[in-house]
């Protein structure tokens, strides 16, 4: 149940951030907000499966941050090629929508993990 609950504000978050922010990006706000929804959807699962182990391994600083870098360059990879940005702005996009969702994730993960 966590896990959905982190996924759908995820999704939402991801989605609104990138959406605001498509003017200067350049790109067309409802292509990138779908590809933001999608790109979140297929990376989510493996991100978190990925910090659960890692979690047991090294500090949670260090799986964050491996977890969130490899998660920001397969999400650009979708910004690049389904949301027609350039590689810089798609980097930017994922870079942008990735840090208000962890942000966000690590201030409300005291109540997820109930």
């Amino acid at each position: 149940m966590q896990q959905l609950i982190a996924l759908g504000v995820s999704i939402g978050v991801e989605a609104g951030v990138v959406a605001l922010a498509a003017k200067r990006l350049e790109g067309q706000r409802g292509r990138l907000a779908l590809v933001a929804a999608g790109a979140t959807l297929l990376t989510h699962p493996f991100a978190w499966q990925a910090a659960l182990w890692g979690y047991r391994h090294a500090p949670v600083w260090a799986v964050v941050l491996a977890v969130e870098a490899l998660v920001t360059l397969a999400e650009a990879c979708a910004y690049r090629a389904a949301g027609e940005l350039s590689w810089r702005r798609a980097l930017l996009a994922s870079l942008l929508a990735n840090v208000v969702s962890t942000a966000l994730g690590l201030l409300s993960w005291p109540l997820l993990r109930g």
